[in-house]
């Protein structure tokens, strides 16, 4: 099973389209985790966490994981990891190894929108999204490696609102088994 996510879970756009009007700022973590497996976080989204940040991450169900950017300036990583982040299941993605990053899972970039885990292969990837088209989704979805282990959603059109169509592309991908036909009667 593929993980499937977006970058990020707060977007303005996504606060009348997606979240219900009412819902506390700090559950969106909470509703958005009904949808997705993990989420990308840029550097900035998660060094330097706001009180609300904090408090969603309080709130965060215990099964989604975290992709976090490495911040450019590596050498201030140990330091710059706040406390709430340190017992959530994350993972780092860098362009090269992190020495200083001891006990952090590290998927090491190769490429703009692919991180791969040295030790066991699998990836993370990440589609652009211009537009919302289900065919293209599902092209795409073709030809995901196999070592695909997470996807994110990221551009314009991406949105929480998608994976559950995207979950079920990705099954018809993998459930597909070739169908042995009656011969044809003359």
């Amino acid at each position: 099973r593929i993980l499937l996510g977006t970058a990020g879970w707060l977007r303005d756009d996504w606060q009348l389209g997606y979240y219900p009007p009412d819902l506390p700022a700090d559950w969106r973590l909470a509703y958005y985790a009904n949808d997705a497996d993990c989420v990308l976080l840029a550097a900035a989204q998660w060094q330097s966490p706001s009180p609300d940040f904090i408090e969603a991450l309080d709130e965060m169900p215990g099964e989604l994981t975290l992709f976090l950017h490495a911040p450019d300036d590596a050498a201030a990583l140990p330091d710059a990891v706040p406390p709430s982040l340190s017992a959530l299941p994350a993972i780092l993605l860098v362009e090269q190894p992190l020495p200083g990053a001891v006990g952090w899972p590290q998927w090491v970039a190769q490429g703009d929108d692919r991180w791969v885990d040295r030790a066991s292969g699998e990836c993370l990837v990440r589609w652009w999204l211009e537009s919302a088209d289900l065919r293209q989704l599902r092209a795409r979805a073709e030809a995901l490696p196999a070592e695909t282990a997470a996807l994110v959603l990221d551009g314009p059109s991406a949105s929480p609102a998608l994976l559950a169509d995207l979950r079920t592309l990705l099954e018809l991908r993998h459930s597909r088994t070739p169908v042995e036909r009656p011969p044809r009667i003359r």
